[in-house]
């Protein structure tokens, strides 16, 4: 298996390709990507981008994001009684269908903080899906969750 590395919009990608030089996929579930760069070079991939061009969107944008989580998020007794405040950074994957997956607590707060915000995170619909060279691809995303008691 032969490994190569391109630029592709700001990021560097790390591409697996058989023995025919086709793209070994990670996940069967997820279809390849073709992305012709600038140059005229083709690039298959299934990876995680950073930036691209057009990057995932919350349903409505930012001000319904923040609405969404002011309504959802419950503040933890727990950090309520410690009078714990703070952000806590939730890493995900916005897929192609615009599903949130892969989440991870990046950097917590404790005190019930980082459960709650990951629980909200992952009950989010679909998001409109970042894309790169017109073709929806995967993007890492990280959210920063408020918790504050004023």
């Amino acid at each position: 298996m032969k490994k190569f590395f391109a630029t592709c919009g700001g990021t560097i990608d790390t591409i697996s390709l058989d023995e025919h030089n086709k793209p070994v996929k990670n996940n069967p579930h997820h279809q390849v990507v073709s992305l012709k760069l600038k140059n005229g070079k083709v690039l298959h991939t299934d990876s995680l981008f950073y930036i691209v061009e057009k990057m995932p969107k919350y349903p409505g944008g930012d001000q319904e994001l923040f609405k969404y989580l002011s309504e959802n998020i419950h503040y933890p007794e727990q950090a309520k009684k410690g009078k714990v405040e703070g952000r806590v950074f939730i890493n995900f994957v916005i897929e192609r269908d615009g599903k949130v997956n892969q989440l991870r607590v990046a950097h917590g707060i404790g005190h019930g903080c980082d459960e709650e915000a990951a629980r909200v995170v992952r009950n989010m619909k679909p998001w409109i899906p970042g894309t790169q060279g017109g073709k929806a691809v995967r993007v890492k995303y990280t959210l920063p969750v408020k918790f504050s008691l004023s």
